[in-house]
């Protein structure tokens, strides 16, 4: 890995999503021996990924970056597959950080 940007857990600690400076964001899965494996990469920033966050109740994962642009990561049970949802932000500077409201 880059070195780490960001992470966080899923609420029951057996999955961590990981920013490492690059573009794509990385979740990675605890194996039956405890140790975190690569499982899925998450792939839509054009610019560096700068924080990532996992909200406990929705299993939803926000990601934020460089391009001043941030996802909402809704997982499809079906597909097997992380969908990207385009947040619409008003800024005009890279984006550094985010974080789900305690109330999500």
């Amino acid at each position: 890995f880059e070195p780490i940007s960001g992470h966080a857990f899923n609420a029951d600690l057996t999955q961590l999503v990981v920013s490492d400076s690059s573009q794509n964001t990385k979740i990675l899965k605890k194996d039956a021996s405890g140790k975190y494996k690569e499982h899925k990469t998450l792939m839509q920033h054009i610019e560096r990924v700068t924080s990532v966050d996992w909200a406990p109740k929705s299993n939803r994962i926000v990601t934020c970056g460089g391009d001043r642009n941030a996802y909402v990561w809704t997982y499809d049970e079906k597909s097997d597959e992380w969908k990207p949802g385009l947040v619409l932000l008003r800024i005009n500077r890279a984006a550094t950080y985010v974080r789900w409201s305690p109330k999500e």
